[in-house]
């Protein structure tokens, strides 16, 4: 019986990603001074898939600062309902600071690392900035497949030095910050992490490049 290869798609710029990404795992290459950041931003988008907001930052003296929220957390649930996007954010702090609830402390849950925590506010502004993950697929949660951390080479003949394949935290952390690497990502996360790193290209939007970094930054803190 012939034995099917597993492909292993190599992506170093947006212009190589295809319209439909293919199921196989991807490798991505990316900045040595973002493979840390881009392993752990890459880790959180795969452990909560349907649901999560990341703090990039927290205004000094804020309601978040002051109920001890960090950078880096990622907030789950806001008084039992699921922070899908930031705008469902915005939509439950203002309802929260309207009628009898305006006094009344919320709870908030986050994920800090491996920790799971919790954080009483009021409703209304609480001084941080956030970014969603990278997005979920929609390919229900039963066909999804964890991705394998052995796989073949990717044969041919490169033009350059193939970069090193960074599969760990650990591996990410030594890496240098001179050389480029290639990091696993599962594909239905490969065109919004390379979004995320067109955006910190020269000659793109101030703004999305500010935010890329804080996402990116923000990450790199989960892990530490």
């Amino acid at each position: 019986m012939e034995r099917t290869r597993h492909r292993i798609h190599v992506l170093r710029h947006w212009e190589e990603c295809p319209p439909r990404m293919p199921r196989e795992s991807v490798l991505v290459e990316v900045p040595g001074k973002w493979a840390h950041s881009v392993v752990s931003l890459v880790q959180a988008s795969q452990e909560y898939r349907h649901a999560g907001l990341m703090v990039t930052n927290v205004g000094p003296d804020s309601q978040a600062a002051r109920a001890g929220m960090n950078r880096g957390d990622v907030l789950v649930r806001y008084q039992g309902q699921e922070l899908e996007s930031v705008a469902t954010l915005r939509r439950l702090s203002a309802g929260y600071a309207q009628g009898a609830s305006a006094r009344k402390p919320v709870r908030i849950e986050a994920a800090r690392g491996r920790e799971d925590v919790a954080f009483e506010v009021l409703g209304g502004r609480l001084g941080i900035t956030v970014s969603r993950l990278l997005h979920r697929s929609v390919i229900s949660a039963g066909r999804r497949k964890r991705v394998s951390r052995r796989f073949p080479g990717t044969g041919g003949t490169a033009k350059r030095a193939t970069p090193r394949v960074v599969h760990t935290l650990e591996e990410a952390r030594r890496h240098s910050a001179r050389e480029p690497a290639l990091v696993l990502v599962p594909s239905e996360l490969a065109r919004p992490l390379m979004a995320v790193l067109r955006a910190l290209e020269r000659g793109g939007s101030a703004t999305r490049k500010k935010r890329a970094k804080s996402l990116l930054a923000a990450a790199r803190r989960t892990t530490r």
